[in-house]
């Protein structure tokens, strides 16, 4: 694979999983993937640096927001970066922006930790009871014991993870034309959300190539992200470290 002119990096556009910010869960790989790919993450409204906002009504809300923010930096090379929740938001995203605006097609997506979004849901959370909610996300390792433990952090935490997890449960995709672009699935191996079988449902999604690749751990797998960074620099185009 031939990398681009290196005058011209790639936006990588990141979505973060359901409740966090996309600015803060990022942050890290900024500096590590510059200057070949210039990292853009995007919070929905209500999160991060946009936590005064107020949070969209329903999922197409959520996305034409997004839009908006990103439709700038389609002009050129782009490409798209979602875990968990945000894995189901950027393809949306990417729908939205070539089907709906008219945009170039980004030159990948990549969706982590996310079964594909017509795959039937087997896990209903929001109905959950606080509780059952709070340790379930303490499984799968997105919610650190003591953190939910304490009262007043738990009271800031819980309402933007279930609202996301509202609007995730609630998506119903839209029967637009299937993606040209490559897509590209990372997992968990140990994740209890998304297997083998259901990261390879993705390969519907796009008439482009895809390729799966599973990481050792669990749903948030990519907190240890130097392995994954190799892998995004290389699908890019763009050697190694």
């Amino acid at each position: 694979m031939t990398a681009p002119p290196a005058c011209a990096p790639i936006t990588l556009v990141c979505l973060a999983p359901a409740g966090a910010a996309a600015t803060t869960f990022y942050q890290p790989w900024a500096r590590e993937l510059a200057p070949d790919v210039v990292v853009l993450p995007v919070d929905v409204k209500g999160r991060g640096i946009r936590r005064r906002d107020e949070e969209p009504s329903d999922f197409t809300a959520l996305v034409a927001d997004l839009a908006a923010l990103v439709r700038p930096h389609t002009s050129g090379a782009w490409a798209l970066f979602g875990h968990s929740f945000g894995g189901l938001v950027a393809y949306e995203l990417a729908r939205h922006l070539i089907h709906e605006l008219g945009c170039p097609a980004p030159v990948r997506l990549f969706v982590s930790g996310r079964q594909a979004p017509h795959a039937p849901v087997t896990t209903r959370l929001r109905h959950l009871d606080e509780d059952a909610f709070v340790d379930t996300f303490v499984a799968l390792g997105g919610l650190p014991e003591r953190f939910v433990r304490h009262r007043g952090i738990r009271r800031m935490i819980l309402p933007p993870l279930l609202a996301d997890i509202t609007l995730d449960e609630m998506h119903v995709p839209a029967p637009l034309p299937r993606l040209k672009c490559p897509v590209t699935v990372l997992a968990g191996r140990d994740d209890p959300l998304v297997d083998a079988d259901s990261a390879h449902e993705w390969r519907h999604v796009t008439d482009g190539q895809t390729s799966t690749h599973i990481f050792a751990g669990g749903h948030f797998y990519l907190e240890d992200h130097t392995t994954v960074l190799s892998l995004v620099r290389s699908q890019l185009g763009y050697p190694a470290r």
